[in-house]
């Protein structure tokens, strides 16, 4: 319970999408806890305390070895915070009053006594949290919703998929059916029936989680690894027990593929996809081609606009500074950013100024760069690939060979 609590704790630290595997985890105690099933050295209902208590141990040790004490008083919605730790907290003093004062023996009183503990820290944590609590993407606004977020296939629900990624998140519950049909019904000991029940539920719990957030999808497949194992070692054995070397062969192979998730993915791209158009085909190609960030490293540093999503590289490859980078807490500036790019000229000018940038940057091959250029011919963002460009955008030589467009900004200069 304490290894789980700790690596839980540290999950979350690292990104909070290890939340709802936190949650997960303590609902399956929780059934624990209220139908026991003994286990070698340690009965079932004796984990769910120190696994809660551990978290909030753990979390609060975490936090204040790796934040800022101005940090830890900032109530975060979308990483480990002090409402977080509040509702842990309520959580165990809860549990383990509960628990080792009252001692409930019955199940329905373990049941009230759990619900007025779970309702008590949710409580806490939505009452001591914004807005945000919930969903960490929910105050994002319509510009950066529609530019940003949902250009980003891996953070969107299934049914926003394409048919191979459909694919792959369908094969793991339909691969459990399988298992159950396999294991829980031909497994005559009953505590590796609960075992295996119990690893069930957390594989599709993790597989509802991935129908949401695409990306989550990684965690529901590493959950299924034994299952998908076990079936495989089955299905060879069936097979390498026949007569025939030409089944031995076949089946074994056959199944291996069958059974591997990356098959399931190929075939949903083969039998379901839409046909890609070669143009369309073309343009993913192209993506940055032309555009070496590292280049920029030739001019004097100061702080370049551009696109989101070529923030990180010029980060990475040069010494420069950016407006700003795809990132839901930069809410505010991303919308300004994206309302520049598809605004008036004479505008963007103001923007520009305001945020003292030295240079501007854009990549037409980008598929940013592209949705705010079908857009219209009259933005901002057409007219940094116009021969009309502005005149207090100056063009920078020594990048002909690229497709990139380089300007100095010179707030100063009359406008043509």
């Amino acid at each position: 319970a304490l290894v789980m609590a700790f690596a839980l704790s540290l999950w979350m630290h690292i990104s909070i999408e290890g939340l709802p595997y936190a949650v997960m985890i303590g609902a399956i105690l929780a059934l624990t806890y209220l139908f026991p099933m003994a286990t070698t050295g340690q009965s079932s209902d004796t984990r769910l305390f120190p696994y809660v208590g551990g978290l909030a141990v753990f979390s609060a040790g975490l936090l204040v070895a790796t934040q800022s004490p101005g940090n830890i008083s900032v109530p975060y919605c979308d990483a480990v915070s002090w409402p977080l730790l509040a509702a842990l907290t309520i959580l165990s003093a809860g549990f383990g009053i509960g628990h080792f004062i009252l001692k409930p023996e019955r199940p329905a009183t373990k049941i009230v006594m759990l619900a007025m503990v779970g309702i008590g820290g949710a409580a806490v944590f939505l009452l001591s949290s914004d807005s945000c609590a919930l969903d960490p993407f929910g105050n994002l606004t319509p510009l950066v919703r529609e530019y940003w977020h949902e250009t980003i296939s891996e953070g969107l629900p299934i049914h926003k998929q394409g048919a191979a990624i459909i694919s792959l998140l369908l094969f793991v519950p339909i691969l459990f059916a399988a298992w159950i049909t396999a294991f829980y019904r031909r497994e005559s000991d009953e505590l590796r029936q609960k075992q295996w029940l119990v690893l069930t539920m957390l594989v599709l719990a993790a597989t509802l989680l991935s129908f949401k957030v695409q990306r989550t999808a990684g965690v529901a497949e590493l959950f299924a690894l034994p299952g998908i194992a076990t079936l495989t070692v089955l299905a060879v054995q069936r097979f390498g027990a026949s007569a025939s070397s030409l089944v031995r062969v076949l089946g074994t192979v056959g199944a291996i593929l069958a059974l591997s998730p990356m098959m399931a993915f190929v075939a949903g791209d083969a039998l379901f996809a839409a046909p890609v158009k070669p143009a369309q085909n073309q343009a993913a190609k192209v993506k940055m081609r032309g555009c070496n960030m590292g280049d920029l490293n030739r001019l004097p540093t100061g702080t370049i606009f551009t696109t989101m999503a070529a923030g990180p590289e010029i980060l990475y490859r040069t010494r420069h500074s950016v407006y700003v980078s795809g990132y839901h807490r930069n809410n505010k500036v991303m919308d300004r950013l994206i309302a520049t790019m598809l605004g008036p000229v004479d505008k963007a000018r103001h923007t520009l100024a305001a945020a003292k940038i030295d240079y501007v940057v854009f990549c037409p091959t980008h598929f940013e760069a592209r949705s705010y250029l079908h857009e219209g011919k009259a933005n901002f963002a057409a007219s940094l690939l116009s021969a009309k460009h502005p005149a207090w955008l100056r063009p920078v030589t020594g990048f002909s060979n690229s497709d990139m467009r380089v300007y100095r900004f010179s707030p100063t200069q009359a406008t043509k």
